[in-house]
């Protein structure tokens, strides 16, 4: 299964610190933005970007990264410019970005095993090195391979420390922000590598973590406090999970990596509802739903890549409305809704763009 996850990724596109950074920014290129109805997308100045998951800070400014090009990049809309950044240490692994409460930028670099930090402020870099595995290797018994741990989605807890999944080494990091100590949650006993292959993350109301597992039908719930680990069976054990959420009513979502699925589960009830998110047109039709954002009027909204759309499960007939992306082909990846939740930010991992859709 982690194969299949490096096609998609592809096709789409310790405690050791390093000192502090500055690094070969860009100054901030104008972009033309391409308005089609409530659509509005904005061509990069390169292709075969890879752009991955964005995200928006406090004064509305898009941050994603380009994992084929190596850059950090941030889009303000005020000024319609884009700010692309070459991140210390990086070394084209560059994944999930998250937004601090203080607005400076943490990011997951999958093959240059770290989290970083960078301060729009000062415009420094920090580095922060995670330990590596050494497992057998499968072609040579007497020989060991050394693998990063693979970082690769973000999330802040009530205390500003960040939670971030570790692809390879089946696992959940917590990094304290303030001491730079990081501790490592197995979500397997004994540990494994590159069997579960954990993807996204959320926290819900009362701090515990929930993961999404790529490469087992499983969904993870890990209390931080005892360090327990509880899974989920999923309905269909022949699918597996990209990205989590959680919404206001503490019900998570999330959607399928393999199939087109969205699944909701109920912890009180422990109960799983499944949404199969394909249009009349498309009706079975396989695929991925990529990435899941959920409101708080109860909609929830998902990336199609296989319909070129965002999907809408609507909170009261839940149903699918589907707004297809105005470039043909575009694959729909990351997604992102601002506080105000009048935009939802998207990207494109095909067609080099990233855009924004207008709810209100």
């Amino acid at each position: 299964m982690l194969s299949l996850l490096i096609v998609l990724l592809l096709s789409a596109c310790s405690n050791s610190r390093i000192g502090q950074q500055t690094n070969g920014e860009q100054e901030g290129q104008p972009l033309t933005a391409e308005t089609t109805g409530r659509f509005s997308e904005y061509v990069l100045p390169q292709s075969r970007s890879g752009l991955m998951r964005p995200a928006v800070d406090s004064q509305g400014r898009v941050w994603f990264s380009e994992m084929s090009r190596n850059y950090l990049s941030m889009f303000d809309p005020r000024s319609g410019a884009v700010q692309q950044m070459t991140p210390p240490g990086s070394a084209g692994g560059l994944m999930g970005v998250a937004v601090a409460s203080d607005d400076t930028i943490w990011f997951a670099e999958e093959s240059g095993n770290f989290i970083g930090h960078y301060n729009p402020q000062t415009r420094q870099f920090k580095n922060y090195s995670l330990p590596e595995l050494t497992v057998p290797d499968p072609q040579n018994a007497r020989k060991q391979l050394t693998l990063p741990l693979a970082p690769n989605e973000l999330t802040f807890d009530a205390h500003g420390n960040l939670w971030f999944t570790e692809l390879n080494a089946d696992a959940v990091g917590l990094l304290n922000i303030k001491t730079g100590k990081i501790r490592q949650y197995p979500l397997a006993s004994p540990p494994s590598v590159q069997k579960l292959n954990p993807y996204g993350l959320t926290l819900d109301r009362q701090g515990n973590i929930w993961v999404a597992l790529s490469s087992s039908s499983q969904l993870v719930r890990l209390d931080p406090i005892s360090g327990k680990i509880h899974r989920y069976p999923l309905p269909d054990q022949e699918s597996y999970l990209m990205q989590v959420t959680t919404d206001r009513q503490g019900n998570i979502w999330a959607s399928g990596f393999n199939k087109p699925l969205l699944l909701k589960f109920e912890p009180a009830s422990e109960r799983f509802t499944t949404y199969k998110v394909t249009s009349s047109a498309n009706e079975g039709a396989s695929g991925t739903i990529y990435d899941v954002v959920a409101l708080a009027n109860g909609d929830v909204w998902v990336t199609a890549p296989s319909e070129n759309a965002l999907a809408r499960l609507d909170a009261k007939t839940r149903t699918f409305s589907f707004y297809r992306i105005p470039t043909a082909g575009a694959f729909p990846f990351g997604l992102t809704v601002t506080t105000d939740e009048s935009l939802l930010w998207f990207t494109e991992s095909v067609s080099d763009k990233f855009g924004s859709y207008r709810l209100a």
